[in-house]
């Protein structure tokens, strides 16, 4: 084979191979590590308040308000809608059609998580007994919520300050008991996969951190090998919806022991060393 051949021949090679390395599918990295809820010294529970609930209104006990929360990657809580119900107080009939608004948060310290939700409502109340139909009359009213979650029951219990106010009867305002059943399969635990890759002086690729609900959360590693303590450090960071979140969890590269992790998610504390 002539010395132009062969070098041609190398250089087609060469591109070839170029291609191969270039067009292999993202994620195929050669660390990867599973990390569960329960592997860690002091487990820490994530609680994701996502859900459908069902509260009784404090000051119409014969009224059920029923909504849907959100909580993003801060830890922020939202809801809005709309609710209908009939109460029957003292011989008077009252048709309640509002709408109401929810905003809270959701923190963790020392593993206590604990909601704080205010929710405002607005709407109408049409009032009438066996003599006289009063019409229908301005209604609002306002709640807040400050309620503790249970690891051992998956519920949230607290308190609740309530005021109703209706056009022409007045307010009425009054404190109770709050106790709430979280979503079907939010007990707090979760496994967190890392995928990175091989380079000791920079570890670069990406992390899925799953919630109890299934609810994943992406995060965007980056790591470092020391090899005098013989462990990686891992920087994780959640972008876009994800952005408030963060993780750094620090492994023993011989035996893949957990040493540390902490963080934030979802607005709660990570701290375990």
């Amino acid at each position: 084979m002539g010395a132009k051949v062969m070098v041609k021949f190398l250089k087609q090679g060469l591109i070839l191979m170029l291609g191969v390395l270039l067009w292999m599918p993202p994620g195929l990295y050669a660390y990867e590590r599973t990390i569960s809820w329960d592997e860690i010294t002091c487990p820490t529970n994530i609680w994701d308040m996502t859900g459908t609930y069902d509260e009784e209104v404090p000051e119409f006990p014969t009224c059920n308000l029923t909504y849907t929360l959100a909580q993003d990657a801060k830890g922020k809580i939202t809801s809005s809608g709309n609710a209908a119900c009939s109460v029957y107080e003292q011989g008077v009939h009252i048709d309640l059609d509002f709408d109401f608004d929810i905003k809270g948060s959701i923190k963790q310290r020392n593993g206590i998580a604990t909601a704080k939700l205010s929710l405002k409502l607005k709407g109408t109340a049409h009032v009438y007994d066996n003599y006289e139909d009063y019409g229908s009359l301005k209604f609002s009213g306002s709640e807040k919520i400050t309620a503790e979650v249970d690891t051992i029951d998956n519920t949230i219990e607290g308190t609740v300050k309530m005021k109703v106010c209706v056009q022409k009867a007045g307010c009425a305002s009054g404190t109770a008991s709050y106790y709430d059943v979280l979503p079907v399969g939010m007990d707090g635990t979760w496994t967190l996969n890392v995928e990175a890759s091989d380079d000791p002086k920079k570890m670069v690729g990406v992390s899925t951190l799953t919630l109890a609900n299934d609810r994943p959360i992406v995060l965007s590693v980056k790591g470092k090998y020391n090899t005098k303590k013989d462990e990686i450090k891992f920087t994780l960071k959640g972008e876009d919806e994800f952005k408030g979140c963060k993780l750094a969890p620090k492994i023993d590269e011989s035996t893949g022991d957990i040493l540390s992790i902490k963080g934030k998610v979802l607005g709660q504390k990570i701290m375990c060393k």
